[in-house]
């Protein structure tokens, strides 16, 4: 059923303008009365004239009448329908048909401003195809004047399903031209819609990304490449993981490195990496060796005292897990490691021991690492038969607890990923059913961390303490 505007106009209003008399008069007005309306510039491309006028000249006649409204003091009347078919006779008045010098019109008589462009945009936007564009800014158009006359207390109901009504779309579709309207302010993407270069999806999901990722696209294509859907939705993925690491508590401080000087001979690398936040040091590593290697991101379960404890308490845990990188940091002067052959030989380790304090050590670390005052508190290495494998056993479990902490915020960090990716993917079924799966997966691997991590505890016992005194840590 067509669109009837006294559908709008509450009881009051349909009152009085049944009282009102005659709404249109029928007349055929001289082209040079009808003035072009200001709004309709506003709004519309006024094209394809030349085509309208072949039209109008093999039908002998303007087959739909425009609508303008009343005369002013000067005889003129301003079209609210009919732009086109005005500059399509007058086209061909130019080329001699003189028969097209004046228009039928019906004469407006209702006197209200906003009403009379309302139905210039109803009019408009069934009287022909419109761009994207164009949809965007009658839309926009209309829903202001009809917020002002439901101010005026003229229509009631609620706005967007009147303008939708009006206009034959859905209240869904005037929601992306609002955010296209208020969001799209790169020049050239904003030109690039304007001109259909762009379609309304592509407009949409750019309007929503910030003014640099605007900035971006509109380079690319500037550059000649297309802009897709798939496009900006990675680049939406890449502002929201900027924007949560933006918010997180751990994303604010900046990381330094601190790369290991290890002698040559031993083909491998160790870069520590820390940070400050709250007055604690936060470590992770990078490690690389022919055989393979080992890294592991900014450990928050972990707090140092000091960065020199934090880059201290990385190199003794590698050391436990990797025997060649134990040997390489002994022997490159990292004597905060200890001796590799401790174990079988305590003679050989005095005199290493001595010979490295001989030696300039390469490292960073505190110098004094050896005197008796700076020294933690060591767990026991001798004692009876089988004390020794107790320690080492115990030792291993503490290690793989600090292991299982820092797998466990990775877990923690690929969940909430999984769970963002969800949200962004809700209209594919697809999608959404995968990083879901995947999320409760990972929450599964959590659990059995968790569940190992409380294991170990319980048997860790005081030797936690220990360990934790040897690493440097807390």
């Amino acid at each position: 059923m067509a669109f009837d505007m006294m559908t709008l106009m509450n009881n009051k209003s349909k009152a009085q303008a049944a009282g009102a008399g005659k709404k249109y008069e029928l007349h055929n007005i001289p082209l040079e009365k009808m003035i072009p309306n200001p709004a309709n510039e506003l709004i519309y491309e006024v094209g394809e004239i030349e085509e309208l006028a072949h039209s109008i000249l093999l039908t002998g006649k303007v087959l739909q009448n425009a609508v303008v409204t009343a005369a002013d003091e000067n005889g003129n009347h301003v079209i609210i329908a009919g732009h086109r078919r005005r500059l399509a006779c007058q086209k061909l008045v130019e080329e001699g048909h003189t028969e097209f010098a004046q228009m039928p019109c019906m004469v407006m008589t209702e006197p209200d401003d906003l009403l009379q462009e309302l139905f210039l945009i109803q009019t408009n936007s069934t009287a022909r195809v419109l761009s994207e564009a164009e949809k965007m800014r009658q839309a926009e158009r209309a829903t202001s004047i009809l917020n002002q006359l439901k101010e005026r207390k003229q229509i009631s109901g609620r706005v967007r399903d009147i303008a939708a009504k009006m206009l034959g779309t859905t209240t869904g579709q005037l929601g992306r031209y609002n955010v296209i309207s208020k969001g799209l302010n790169n020049e050239v993407l904003r030109a690039a819609f304007e001109n259909s270069e762009i379609g309304i999806s592509v407009a949409y999901e750019a309007a929503r990304l910030s003014a640099e990722e605007q900035a971006a696209l509109a380079e690319k294509l500037s550059q000649g490449q297309t802009i897709t859907i798939r496009d900006i939705v990675e680049r939406q993925k890449q502002a929201e993981v900027r924007k949560a690491a933006e918010e997180s508590d751990m994303a604010l401080p900046m990381q330094m490195e601190y790369m290991l000087h290890i002698k040559p001979r031993f083909n491998m690398t160790l870069t520590i990496q820390y940070i400050e936040k709250d007055g604690k040091f936060y470590a992770g590593y990078n490690y690389r060796a022919q055989n393979g290697g080992a890294a592991s991101g900014i450990n928050y379960n972990f707090p140092y005292e000091s960065s020199q404890k934090a880059i201290e308490g990385i190199m003794v845990e590698l050391a436990h897990y990797y025997p060649p990188l134990h040997e390489a940091l002994w022997e490159s002067g990292y004597s905060i490691v200890g001796c590799p052959v401790a174990k079988e030989n305590p003679a050989e380790e005095l005199r290493l021991t001595e010979n490295q304090s001989e030696a300039p050590a390469e490292s960073s670390t505190d110098e004094n690492n050896h005197n008796k005052e700076d020294s933690v508190t060591q767990p026991p290495t001798r004692g009876t038969d089988g004390e020794e494998l107790e320690i080492e056993d115990m030792r291993e479990m503490w290690l793989r607890k600090r292991a299982l902490r820092g797998v466990i915020q990775n877990l923690n960090s690929q969940v909430e990923y999984e769970t963002m990716q969800v949200n962004i993917n809700a209209e594919s079924p697809v999608k959404r059913n995968t990083h879901r799966a995947m999320a409760d997966i990972f929450q599964e691997y959590i659990a059995l961390g968790k569940e190992e991590i409380a294991d170990i505890t319980a048997r860790l016992g005081e030797w936690e303490e220990l360990f934790d005194q040897e690493a440097g840590g807390k």
